[in-house]
């Protein structure tokens, strides 16, 4: 997993400084100083035209991450005021240190200690908010609330934020009563919780991650402390499956789809269609006999099984129908997708239990089977054995976690998922993540708001059983089928209206994303 980008929670960053100053002895100013020279590296290169810059420093590191950008814009040349919320006695440590170094270099330099509540926004050309940082917990006060409240009134060309825009929870990505809205973060080191979850990307504007000289592996240790990982393109194209020339459709497959009711027919044609789009050599399509013939008209290229109905059997004795029907199959199957438009009955419940029951390989849960089995977690602790893939959005996540409150926690929520369920976890969500038992959940980097639309869960649902099939262990098999499924929306919206897309499109353009994909990883 070290090739995915860590992602850390404020108290795994604070462990994070911590080993850099006292292991390996790099020292706060140190990391202060190569920050704030970050900030302004960002600025300089972001910001072309930009002469005016307006830095707006609270007490702590975080606003001597500040001070530091403030000496080295005025260095290249910017003409910079410092505005801050304290008066000058009340600096201290670090930096106070690089507020004396800037004193000292330009001496004529503009600070108006405590100055920030009355500073002129409007005149200038970027604002650097340096006001909190990554430390607070509780809604932001006067008078930093009315400086955010000014900034966002404002129409600079550009408001920069350091680390995380002020008033952001870096854990939640929550509004803690205000918050900049920024068009740059720098944020240090590596990504916060809080960037990517929550309200924190409508606040964040582009976002840059400054190396600070802390080592890789020393971030990516710290992730386990409420933090996640964040999927990357070389990431997922090392672990698409590659054809041999020995394969075949036993070798790929096959994937039971089973999924469909005379509601929602369309559901099974587009899980089933996704799954092999992605490249499982051999899909079949399983459903209520009552839909069998549509499903055998749209899907021309994928067989269909069908079990009898309410009138013809009991669930045991439909399943014992379709597993018949199946033949050999079955027992070659090495994943099934169960849920996409199944219904809600409690005879599709006993249904669902007892495929699962039977069945030996990877399970995707999605849709209806997860309704349906909502209140049988102990049942699916017993049956599961780690070989489930649970795809709830944010409805029946909060159904399966037994709570009717918002969530604001999303990493702490989904671990508490997966190992409460020990079962992998696909939140599907803006953006998705992924978690598996004793896992650093995986947060996905692709996607835009094209997704959103009727289907794409059950299309999303189809690539990761067609991936698992393949013999992708459950929790790549949805990290890397959300990651595949948001790229392709990203391809969609480059050419196309964000509104006009529909889920067959993602099925439509998954060739064309893995051929990129597979030509970027040299296959």
């Amino acid at each position: 997993m070290s090739d995915l980008l860590p992602v850390l929670s404020s108290s795994g960053m604070r462990a994070a400084d911590a080993y850099a100053i006292d292991d390996l002895g790099l020292g706060g100013f140190t990391l202060m100083e190569t920050a704030g020279r970050a900030v302004a590296d960002v600025i300089s290169d972001v910001f072309h035209d930009a002469t005016d810059v307006l830095i707006l420093c609270g007490k702590g590191n975080n606003g001597g991450d500040g001070l530091v950008a403030a000496r080295y814009l005025a260095d290249r040349g910017f003409r910079v005021r410092v505005a801050t919320t304290a008066r000058r006695a009340a600096y201290e440590g670090e930096t106070a240190d690089h507020l004396g170094i800037l004193r000292r270099a330009f001496p004529d330099l503009d600070i108006e200690f405590g100055g920030a509540e009355q500073a002129e926004i409007r005149s200038t050309d970027i604002v650097v908010d340096s006001l909190l940082g990554t430390g607070i917990s509780s809604d932001v006060r006067e008078p930093i609330a009315g400086i955010i409240r000014r900034v966002n009134e404002s129409t600079p060309a550009g408001v920069v934020a350091v680390d995380v825009p002020s008033g952001i929870d870096s854990d939640t990505g929550r509004v803690l009563g205000c918050a900049v809205r920024a068009d740059v973060t720098v944020t240090m080191a590596a990504h916060k919780v809080g960037l990517l979850l929550g309200e924190g990307p409508d606040h964040t504007g582009q976002v840059f991650v400054a190396d600070i000289g802390i080592p890789g592996m020393i971030l990516d240790a710290r992730t386990g402390d409420g933090g996640a990982r964040l999927s990357r393109r070389g990431w997922v194209c090392a672990r698409l499956p590659r054809r041999e020339r020995s394969d075949h459709k036993y070798s790929t497959g096959p994937t039971l789809v089973v999924a469909g009711s005379t509601g929602f027919p369309g559901a099974a044609v587009l899980s089933a269609r996704a799954a092999a789009r992605i490249g499982s050599g051999y899909v079949v399509a399983c459903c209520p006999a009552d839909i069998r013939d549509h499903l055998v008209d749209k899907l021309t290229e994928i067989p269909v099984a069908a079990w009898p109905g309410p009138d013809e059997a009991d669930p045991v004795g439909a399943v014992d129908a379709l597993i018949e029907d199946l033949g050999n199959r079955w027992d070659k199957a090495r994943s099934m997708l169960i849920g996409p438009g199944l219904g809600r009955t409690g005879r599709s419940g006993r249904l669902v239990m007892e495929l699962l029951d039977r069945f030996e390989g990877t399970a995707v849960i999605d849709a209806d089977a997860l309704y349906l089995l909502r209140d049988q977690r102990e049942w699916v602790l017993e049956h599961g054995a780690g070989r489930w893939i649970l795809t709830p959005h944010m409805g029946e996540f909060q159904r399966l976690l037994e709570r009717d409150e918002g969530i604001h926690d999303r990493i702490d929520a989904i671990r508490t998922l997966a190992e409460g369920w020990n079962a992998t976890v696909l939140l599907k969500g803006m953006p998705s993540i992924t978690a598996a038992p004793r896992e650093a959940p995986i947060i996905n980097s692709t996607g835009n708001p094209a997704a959103g639309t009727a289907g794409t869960g059950d299309v999303l649902a189809g690539i990761v059983a067609g991936l698992a099939a393949q013999g992708l262990p459950p929790a790549e098999a949805a990290a890397v089928g959300v990651h595949l499924a948001g790229e392709v929306a990203d391809r969609f919206v480059e050419d196309r209206d964000e509104r006009t897309m529909i889920a067959g499109d993602v099925v439509d353009l998954l060739p064309e994303a893995l051929a990129d994909l597979c030509r970027e990883r040299g296959a």
